[in-house]
This record gives structure tokens, C-alpha cells and sequence, in this order.
């Protein structure tokens, strides 16, 4: 398996995951919402959002896995499994960022409209998600020389 195809593979499992998990959200908050409010709208924003994420990740899971492992790879040193590595560290990256944005939205519009304290965590996510999307080749190359390090060259 190349790490393409397994980026590709990953991609499309998370999108799923993103719109299996969230369609139970979206049939619960309809029996939630409060007539008369004018915050209808917010319960169905976080799931929704999750949702269009999960159907553009399977829609763009090629892409995506594209810009992760380019077709001419070069050769891994140690056992070849670096782009594999690589391309899942990112797929992790994209989950955070992704969760991160929700929580973000939610945290904007609850602290707009009803004046709850905001938290730091769903920017903290989106940074994490963006650093391991952005940098899962050099954590995998740090990780790859941690684990040949003081071994034998032979």
C-alpha cells in the first residue's frame, strides 16, 4: 500500500466518521430547539458543520491524499513505512483542526448571543490539527532517526 493510497483510505473513513456521527446530533437537536427563540439555529450549527467536513473529506479525499504524498516518493530509509506514517500523522492533523473549528464556532456564537466565557480549546485544536497536518513529515523523520539512533550502520 502506498502512503497515497493510504491517505486516501483514511481521508474517506474520517468523512465517514464525521457524517455517521453527526446525523443522530442533527435528529436530536430538532426535538431540542425552543420555539420562540431566536437561537433556534445554534444546536444544528456544530453538527451541520462536522457534516458538510465529513462529505467534503470523502469528496476530496484524492486531493487531499495528493497533497500528502506527491506520485514520486523517494526512498524511506529503515523499513519504508515513513509515508504511511507521514500521511496518518496528517489525517490525525485534520481531525483536530476540525473539531478545533467547531468548537471555535460554537464558542463565538454562545459567547455573541448569550454571553458565555470563551475557551481557549478550539483554537488550541485548530493549532494542533494544522501543526501535525502541516509538519507530519518532519515528525516522522524525527521519529524514524530517534529510532535508529545509536544503531549500526551495516
Amino acid at each position: 500500500m502506498t502512503p497515497r493510497n493510504a491517505a486516501e483510505i483514511a481521508f474517506g473513513v474520517m468523512g465517514t466518521y464525521f457524517v455517521a456521527g453527526n446525523i443522530p446530533w442533527l435528529i436530536g437537536t430538532t426535538q431540542m430547539s425552543v420555539e420562540g427563540s431566536s437561537l433556534q439555529w445554534v444546536p444544528f450549527l456544530a453538527p451541520m458543520l462536522l457534516l458538510a467536513t465529513g462529505v467534503a473529506l470523502v469528496a476530496l479525499r484524492r486531493r487531499l491524499a495528493a497533497l500528502l504524498a506527491p506520485p514520486t516518493e523517494p526512498a524511506d530509509e529503515g523499513n519504508g513505512t515513513g509515508g504511511v506514517q507521514a500521511a496518518a500523522i496528517a489525517v490525525i492533523g485534520v481531525y483536530f483542526f476540525a473539531v478545533g473549528l467547531q468548537m471555535f464556532v460554537a464558542d463565538q456564537l454562545m459567547q455573541r448571543d448569550l454571553g458565555f466565557h470563551k475557551s481557549m480549546q478550539g483554537p488550541t485544536e485548530m493549532t494542533v490539527g494544522a501543526a501535525l497536518f502541516l509538519g507530519a513529515r518532519g515528525i516522522v523523520a524525527v521519529w524514524q532517526w530517534l529510532r535508529t539512533a545509536g544503531r549500526s550502520k551495516d
